[in-house]
């Protein structure tokens, strides 16, 4: 039987209305009759008389009223709601499923009204006819298809939200048991009679062993007695010239200062340079240094980040001492600290070395004697004071561009603050642009600070603003939509086109000179460049990015003469606001925006996102031109947006996650407490936020806290860690690593997510090209994907092959050359923490790297450092329609996760039979745009993996059919054992292994008897690896990658 649904309310059969039931059945020949008669052409239907279709059209309106008024009102639009449901029928269920509708005029009733019948035919869950009838052929329509949705509602093929249902409510139980079903674990007879061999050698012998070392060597005696072991003076370093901090005699200090002043005269009696504002205040200058601190509010332009410091050096040396002179200069990034280095050297005329250095990640130039300059990063002196914690033999710290108001620089100033007391003979002088210089003032009240403000702008500006701007360049504003770019408070949002179209004018309509355009990030500035490469075929653009990810060679190619008979294009971020001078530009393009990264405490991920700037930033970009020529800027956005706009951009130290900070706190504050020492700062995090970082530091095991008097104390693993630059928990994920013998691959693969730079060439267009070649390395894991990658290119030996490999691969090979040398730092780190020496490191004979082969160790050792898991739910409800062969990625607490377009799992493996249903997550971050929660780095973890490097600890649970194991520190994250044997070794494994790392990141490097505890540390290691290999293979390295 086919059943047929009609409304009494509209539909005729063998013309009688049925008004029992709005539903019957008839036989297929009926079906075929009922076709002629009711699903006729419109003629048909005129020849009813006009009373009965003055009836239908009653019955339709009352229909159409109750059902607005009933459970469906919500499907208030039901021709669209209809159309959904078959889409997703037939997209993913059954293509076969279709509908149709026609709607015709099928007469006029006594008052001349034309009636319209829309007629709509459904072929789920069977061939269905319904009819609509009404004066107007929309609202027919909407009758028709309202009563089509009634009818599947009221028989059950809808749910309350509209989506079709396809199974039966058992099979739904069914899928729904399957997805909320523990994994389980599984071990062989030989493994666990000899994980309890293990347990009972531990117990009888190991642990008596450890607690007996314990006593020999304390916490306070332990690790932090490798330092204390060292000669005092070995701990002071030089931070002028890199070496050993010794007291040099007369007669070399005097043949430093007979050589700087020889130097100074030759450069006085036969070189000039261009004037600046700055050189009528440096009599001032150096007069208000007898305060020690002094603060420059110059405006852009005005030479303070060139002249300020040789002010300073060349006074120091006409007094004869200039070997006492020693200035360290702070730049909030490398590019500013070298091209300054290299400016005021070649202004000297002397050789970069001899009183001019720098020193950057990556990079350094030393002064070879005392008495000179040295520019580094903020970072770099920061690391300074731990090797040289009271500045000695610096005289004066200068920090430039103290309004960025990065926390290394908020860091800084406390410590510098905090230093003034106890180095009487150290002088701070601190710069700036735009920061209120109040704020300064207040902050360093008890050294009675010096104020001098200096003018700059040697050059006519000219600053245009949306609309205005356009008419200028002759652009039609009609072309783009700019309404975001003209209200205040509006969202941030890039136009491209206008960016392009706004370049190309300038170009073709002004006079010579470079253009400078502000873009928010790396992805931007990419899609620019190359718009402008295919447009400017012929090369009259030089187009020139510059980006943190950059090497330092390519940044200073902004630097570098234009070639005749073309343009310069200079596509940068925020990088270029400050300390630069790009002498040829005139023309500067500022979108206004900017990528910040703020952390929520509620949803516990960073979110990064495009901001508009502040109005401090906004006049850094207008200052880069006009330096050297009247200049002119075109801001694309409004006046008003600017004006709506912050005075100062928001100190980083307010916006992010905390973990890091503290943890640099504490290698400076000791036992203070992190609040405490944040409290001295210019601007002082919520304490909620500074709680929760002290609680992660906790669960990470790097802090303990005295909940009585509250004092904070780094563990022994915290005592290593804070030699790491490298984020905190994958610190963690690399002491591990150098325990569990796997350190190559994990000291690659942090490599690769602390710098947040790709190895991948292109744009966000290539992005699933990108992740064919990560899955032709590892489908199961970005992770070993990346590392399988970098270890193939790392194993070519010649240049021209490695080039070869990396453009089969889209591969960068200048991202490449940075990953391994960042590589070579955290190396250094290895070995300023003491975990392994030079011979383990570098040996072929150690044994640093005998698991490097595992890849559920690799990710079990991640995963004991970032401890981040989500849920892997295999098959998908889609609209009420279940998808086999779909999944879905979700938090523990429920909330649906998207992944990145190139990871290797936006698309499930095809060749695992059974795929595990936990990930690891490096990276879980907020999209501000689409509201949506996205993971990237992410891998497949096995159970084993998860109970023996997740959470705090395990814990056993007898349940009615069977036992569950329970990862503590990790809701609702549990599996399942065949029996209590295997549950209580799990346990107990978990327990002694974790015994085991905190004797090894406790004692190695001391000089200990331990041979017995190291034997046992090596068979617990080798028994732990081998269960994981037993457990899946699939995931295993291929060593000869």
């Amino acid at each position: 039987m086919i059943q047929t649904c009609v409304s009494t309310s509209f539909h005729y059969c063998k013309g009688i209305i049925t008004q029992s039931s709005r539903w019957f059945y008839v036989s297929s020949s009926q079906c075929a009759s009922k076709k002629q008669n009711s699903v006729s052409s419109s003629a048909t239907f005129r020849k009813t008389s006009q009373k009965h279709l003055q009836q239908q059209v009653i019955n339709s309106q009352q229909f159409f009223k109750k059902y607005e008024a009933g459970d469906l009102q919500k499907f208030s639009q039901p021709k669209n709601h209809l159309n959904n449901v078959f889409q997703n029928l037939q997209l993913n269920f059954d293509p076969t499923f279709k509908y149709f509708s026609s709607t015709n005029a099928v007469g006029r009733i006594d008052n001349n009204q034309m009636v319209f019948q829309c007629t709509v035919n459904i072929t789920w869950p069977s061939l269905q006819i319904f009819h609509g009838y009404a004066f107007r052929k929309k609202t027919a329509e909407a009758i028709a298809h309202a009563a089509a949705l009634d009818k599947l509602y009221t028989d059950g093929y809808l749910n309350s939200e509209g989506h079709a249902i396809t199974m039966s409510l058992e099979d739904s139980d069914k899928i729904e048991l399957e997805w909320d079903s523990l994994s389980e674990i599984h071990l062989s007879d030989e493994n666990i009679t000899e994980g309890y061999e293990l347990l009972k050698y531990f117990k009888e012998n190991v642990e008596p062993n450890i607690s007996k070392q314990y006593e020999e060597v304390s916490h306070v005696e332990g690790y932090n007695s490798l330092e204390e072991n060292e000669p005092q003076d070995s701990m002071i370093s030089d931070l002028m010239t890199g070496k050993e901090w010794v007291e040099h005699s007369t007669d070399i200090l005097e043949n430093r200062n007979i050589s700087l002043l020889r130097n100074q005269h030759h450069k006085e009696n036969h070189f000039k340079r261009e004037p600046y504002t700055i050189d009528d205040f440096k009599d001032t200058i150096i007069s208000s240094l007898e305060n020690r601190v002094l603060i420059i509010a110059g405006d852009t332009g005005c030479g303070k980040s060139t002249q300020m410091p040789q002010f300073i050096l060349d006074s120091w040396i006409k007094e004869f001492r200039g070997s006492e002179c020693n200035i360290v200069v702070t730049q909030p990034r490398r590019i500013s600290a070298i091209a300054l280095a290299k400016r005021i050297a070649k202004e000297r005329h002397e050789r970069i070395g001899y009183s001019i250095g720098y020193h950057v990640r990556l990079g350094f130039q030393r002064i070879q004697e005392r008495g000179g300059i040295m520019f580094c990063t903020t970072g770099m002196l920061l690391q300074g004071f731990h090797s040289n914690p009271k500045l000695k033999g610096i005289s004066h710290v200068i920090i430039d561009e103290v309004h960025e108001r990065s926390v290394q620089t908020d860091l800084l100033l406390i410590l510098l603050r905090r230093l003034l007391k106890e180095n009487t003979q150290l002088s701070l002088v601190l710069m700036s642009a735009s920061i209120s210089t109040q704020e300064l003032m207040d902050y360093f009240k008890d050294y009675q600070p010096m104020l001098i403000e200096i003018p700059g702008m040697l050059y006519p500006l000219t600053r245009n603003y949306l609309p205005d701007s356009l008419q200028k360049l002759k652009l039609n504003q009609d072309d783009y939509e700019l309404e975001k770019l003209l209200v205040p408070g509006s969202y941030p949002q890039l136009v491209p086109k206008l960016v392009i179209d706004v370049i190309e004018h300038i170009h073709l309509r002004r006079d010579a000179g470079a253009i400078l355009v502000f873009l928010p990030g790396w992805q931007e500035i990419r899609h620019v460049q190359s718009q402008l490469e295919k447009e400017y075929a012929d090369e009259t653009l030089l187009v020139v990015p510059v980006h943190s990810r950059l090497s330092s060679e390519e940044q200073e190619k902004i630097f570098e003469e234009t070639p005749n008979g073309k343009r310069k294009v200079v596509l940068a971020t925020n990088i270029a606001e400050t300390s630069l001078t790009i002498d040829d530009v005139v023309y500067v393009v500022d979108t206004g925006l900017h990528k910040e990264l703020r952390y929520s405490n509620q949803k516990d991920v960073s979110i990064l996102s495009t901001r508009w700037i502040s109005q401090a930033n906004a006049q850094q970009r207008a200052g880069r031109a006009g330096r050297v020529q009247p200049g002119e800027v075109f801001h694309l956005y409004s006046q008003e947006v600017l004006n709506n706009a912050s005075l100062f951009p928001v100190p980083e130290l307010l916006r992010i996650s905390l973990e890091h900070v503290l943890l640099m706190c504490k290698s400076y504050c000791g036992s203070e407490t992190s609040l405490s020492f944040l409290s001295d700062g210019l601007d002082v995090p919520s304490h909620k936020f500074i709680l929760k970082a002290v609680r992660s530091l906790e669960r990470l095991g790097m802090l303990q806290v005295n909940n009585h008097d509250g004092t904070e104390v780094l563990t022994a693993l915290g005592s290593r860690i804070v030699y790491f630059s490298t984020a905190p928990q994958l610190s963690k994920a690399i002491v591990f690593a150098s325990i569990f013998k796997c350190l190559e691959p994990v000291l690659s693969i942090c490599t690769l997510l602390s710098t947040g730079q790709g190895i991948f060439r292109g744009s966000l267009e290539s992005r699933s090209e990108n992740r064919l070649v990560k899955v032709g390395e590892c489908p199961e894991s970005d992770l070993l994907a990346l590392y399988n990658i970098l270890k193939r290119w790392e194993n070519i030996e010649t240049y021209n092959e490695q080039i070869k490999y990396c453009n089969a691969n889209r591969l960068s090979h200048r991202s490449l050359l940075l990953q391994q040398s960042i590589k070579g730092l955290i190396d250094n780190h290895l070995l300023d923490a003491k975990l392994c020496n030079e011979e383990e490191m570098f040996s072929p004979f150690s044994d640093i790297n005998t698991n490097s082969h595992n890849g559920q160790l690799i990710l079990g050792v991640m995963l004991a450092g970032v401890d981040k898991i989500l849920q892997l739910q295999k098959g998908l409800m889609v609209s009420g329609i279940y998808k086999p062969h779909g999944f879905l990625i979700k938090t523990v607490k429920g909330e649906n996760i998207k992944t990145v377009s190139d990871s290797v799992l936006h698309k499930l493996p095809e060749t695992a039979a059974e795929i595990p249903k936990h990930l690891l997550a490096v990276n879980i971050t907020r999209d501000d745009i689409s509201r949506r929660t996205v993971a990237r780095d992410i891998s497949l973890v096995q159970p084993l993996t998860v109970v023996l490097f997740a959470g705090k600890f395990l814990r056993f649970i007898p349940k009615e059919n069977y036992w569950e194991v329970k990862v503590q520190g990790h809701h609702g994250i549990s599996f399942k054992v065949q029996n209590e044997e295997i549950g209580t070794l799990l346990v107990n494994l978990r327990e002694v292994l974790m015994k085991t790392i905190d004797y090894i990141v406790e004692t190695r490097g001391l000089d200990l008897n331990s041979f017995q505890i190291d034997v046992f540390s090596n068979d617990l290691i080798d028994y732990v690896q081998k269960l994981l290999i037993q457990q899946n293979n699939k995931t295993k390295i291929d060593n000869k990658k």
